[in-house]
């Protein structure tokens, strides 16, 4: 990766152009003095984005199990009160699985508002 960023500096009518190192180190101590006073706040959001996105990805493997058992079912390995149970079973784990994420977006938009 390229750390040089190019300066233009302009004097009267005269433009230089000068490549110039970005010093990352020194970006990173100043953001984090900045963000001194929030850090528990950032935290707290990298934290609670985590779980959102850990969530969006439940519905995709609820998918899965109800495609594979709806095979087996097709194929006569399971029958139908098997299959009603893992389809309530499937349906109460997809409506959990909603209102936690419902419940962390409204604590992200809170701090947010905050």
């Amino acid at each position: 990766m390229n750390n040089d960023v190019e300066v233009y500096k302009t004097m009267g009518n005269k433009t230089d152009t000068y490549k110039r190192k970005i010093d990352l180190k020194y970006n990173l101590s100043e953001y984090w003095s900045l963000m001194r006073k929030y850090r528990g706040l950032v935290f707290a959001m990298m934290f609670i984005l985590v779980i959102i996105e850990l969530f969006q990805i439940i519905p995709k493997f609820l998918f899965k199990e109800i495609v594979d058992k709806g095979t087996l079912f097709a194929n006569g390995t399971i029958g139908v009160p098997e299959l009603s149970f893992i389809l309530l079973v499937i349906a109460g784990i997809y409506i959990g699985s909603n209102i936690i994420q419902i419940t962390f977006f409204g604590l992200e938009v809170s701090f947010f508002l905050n």
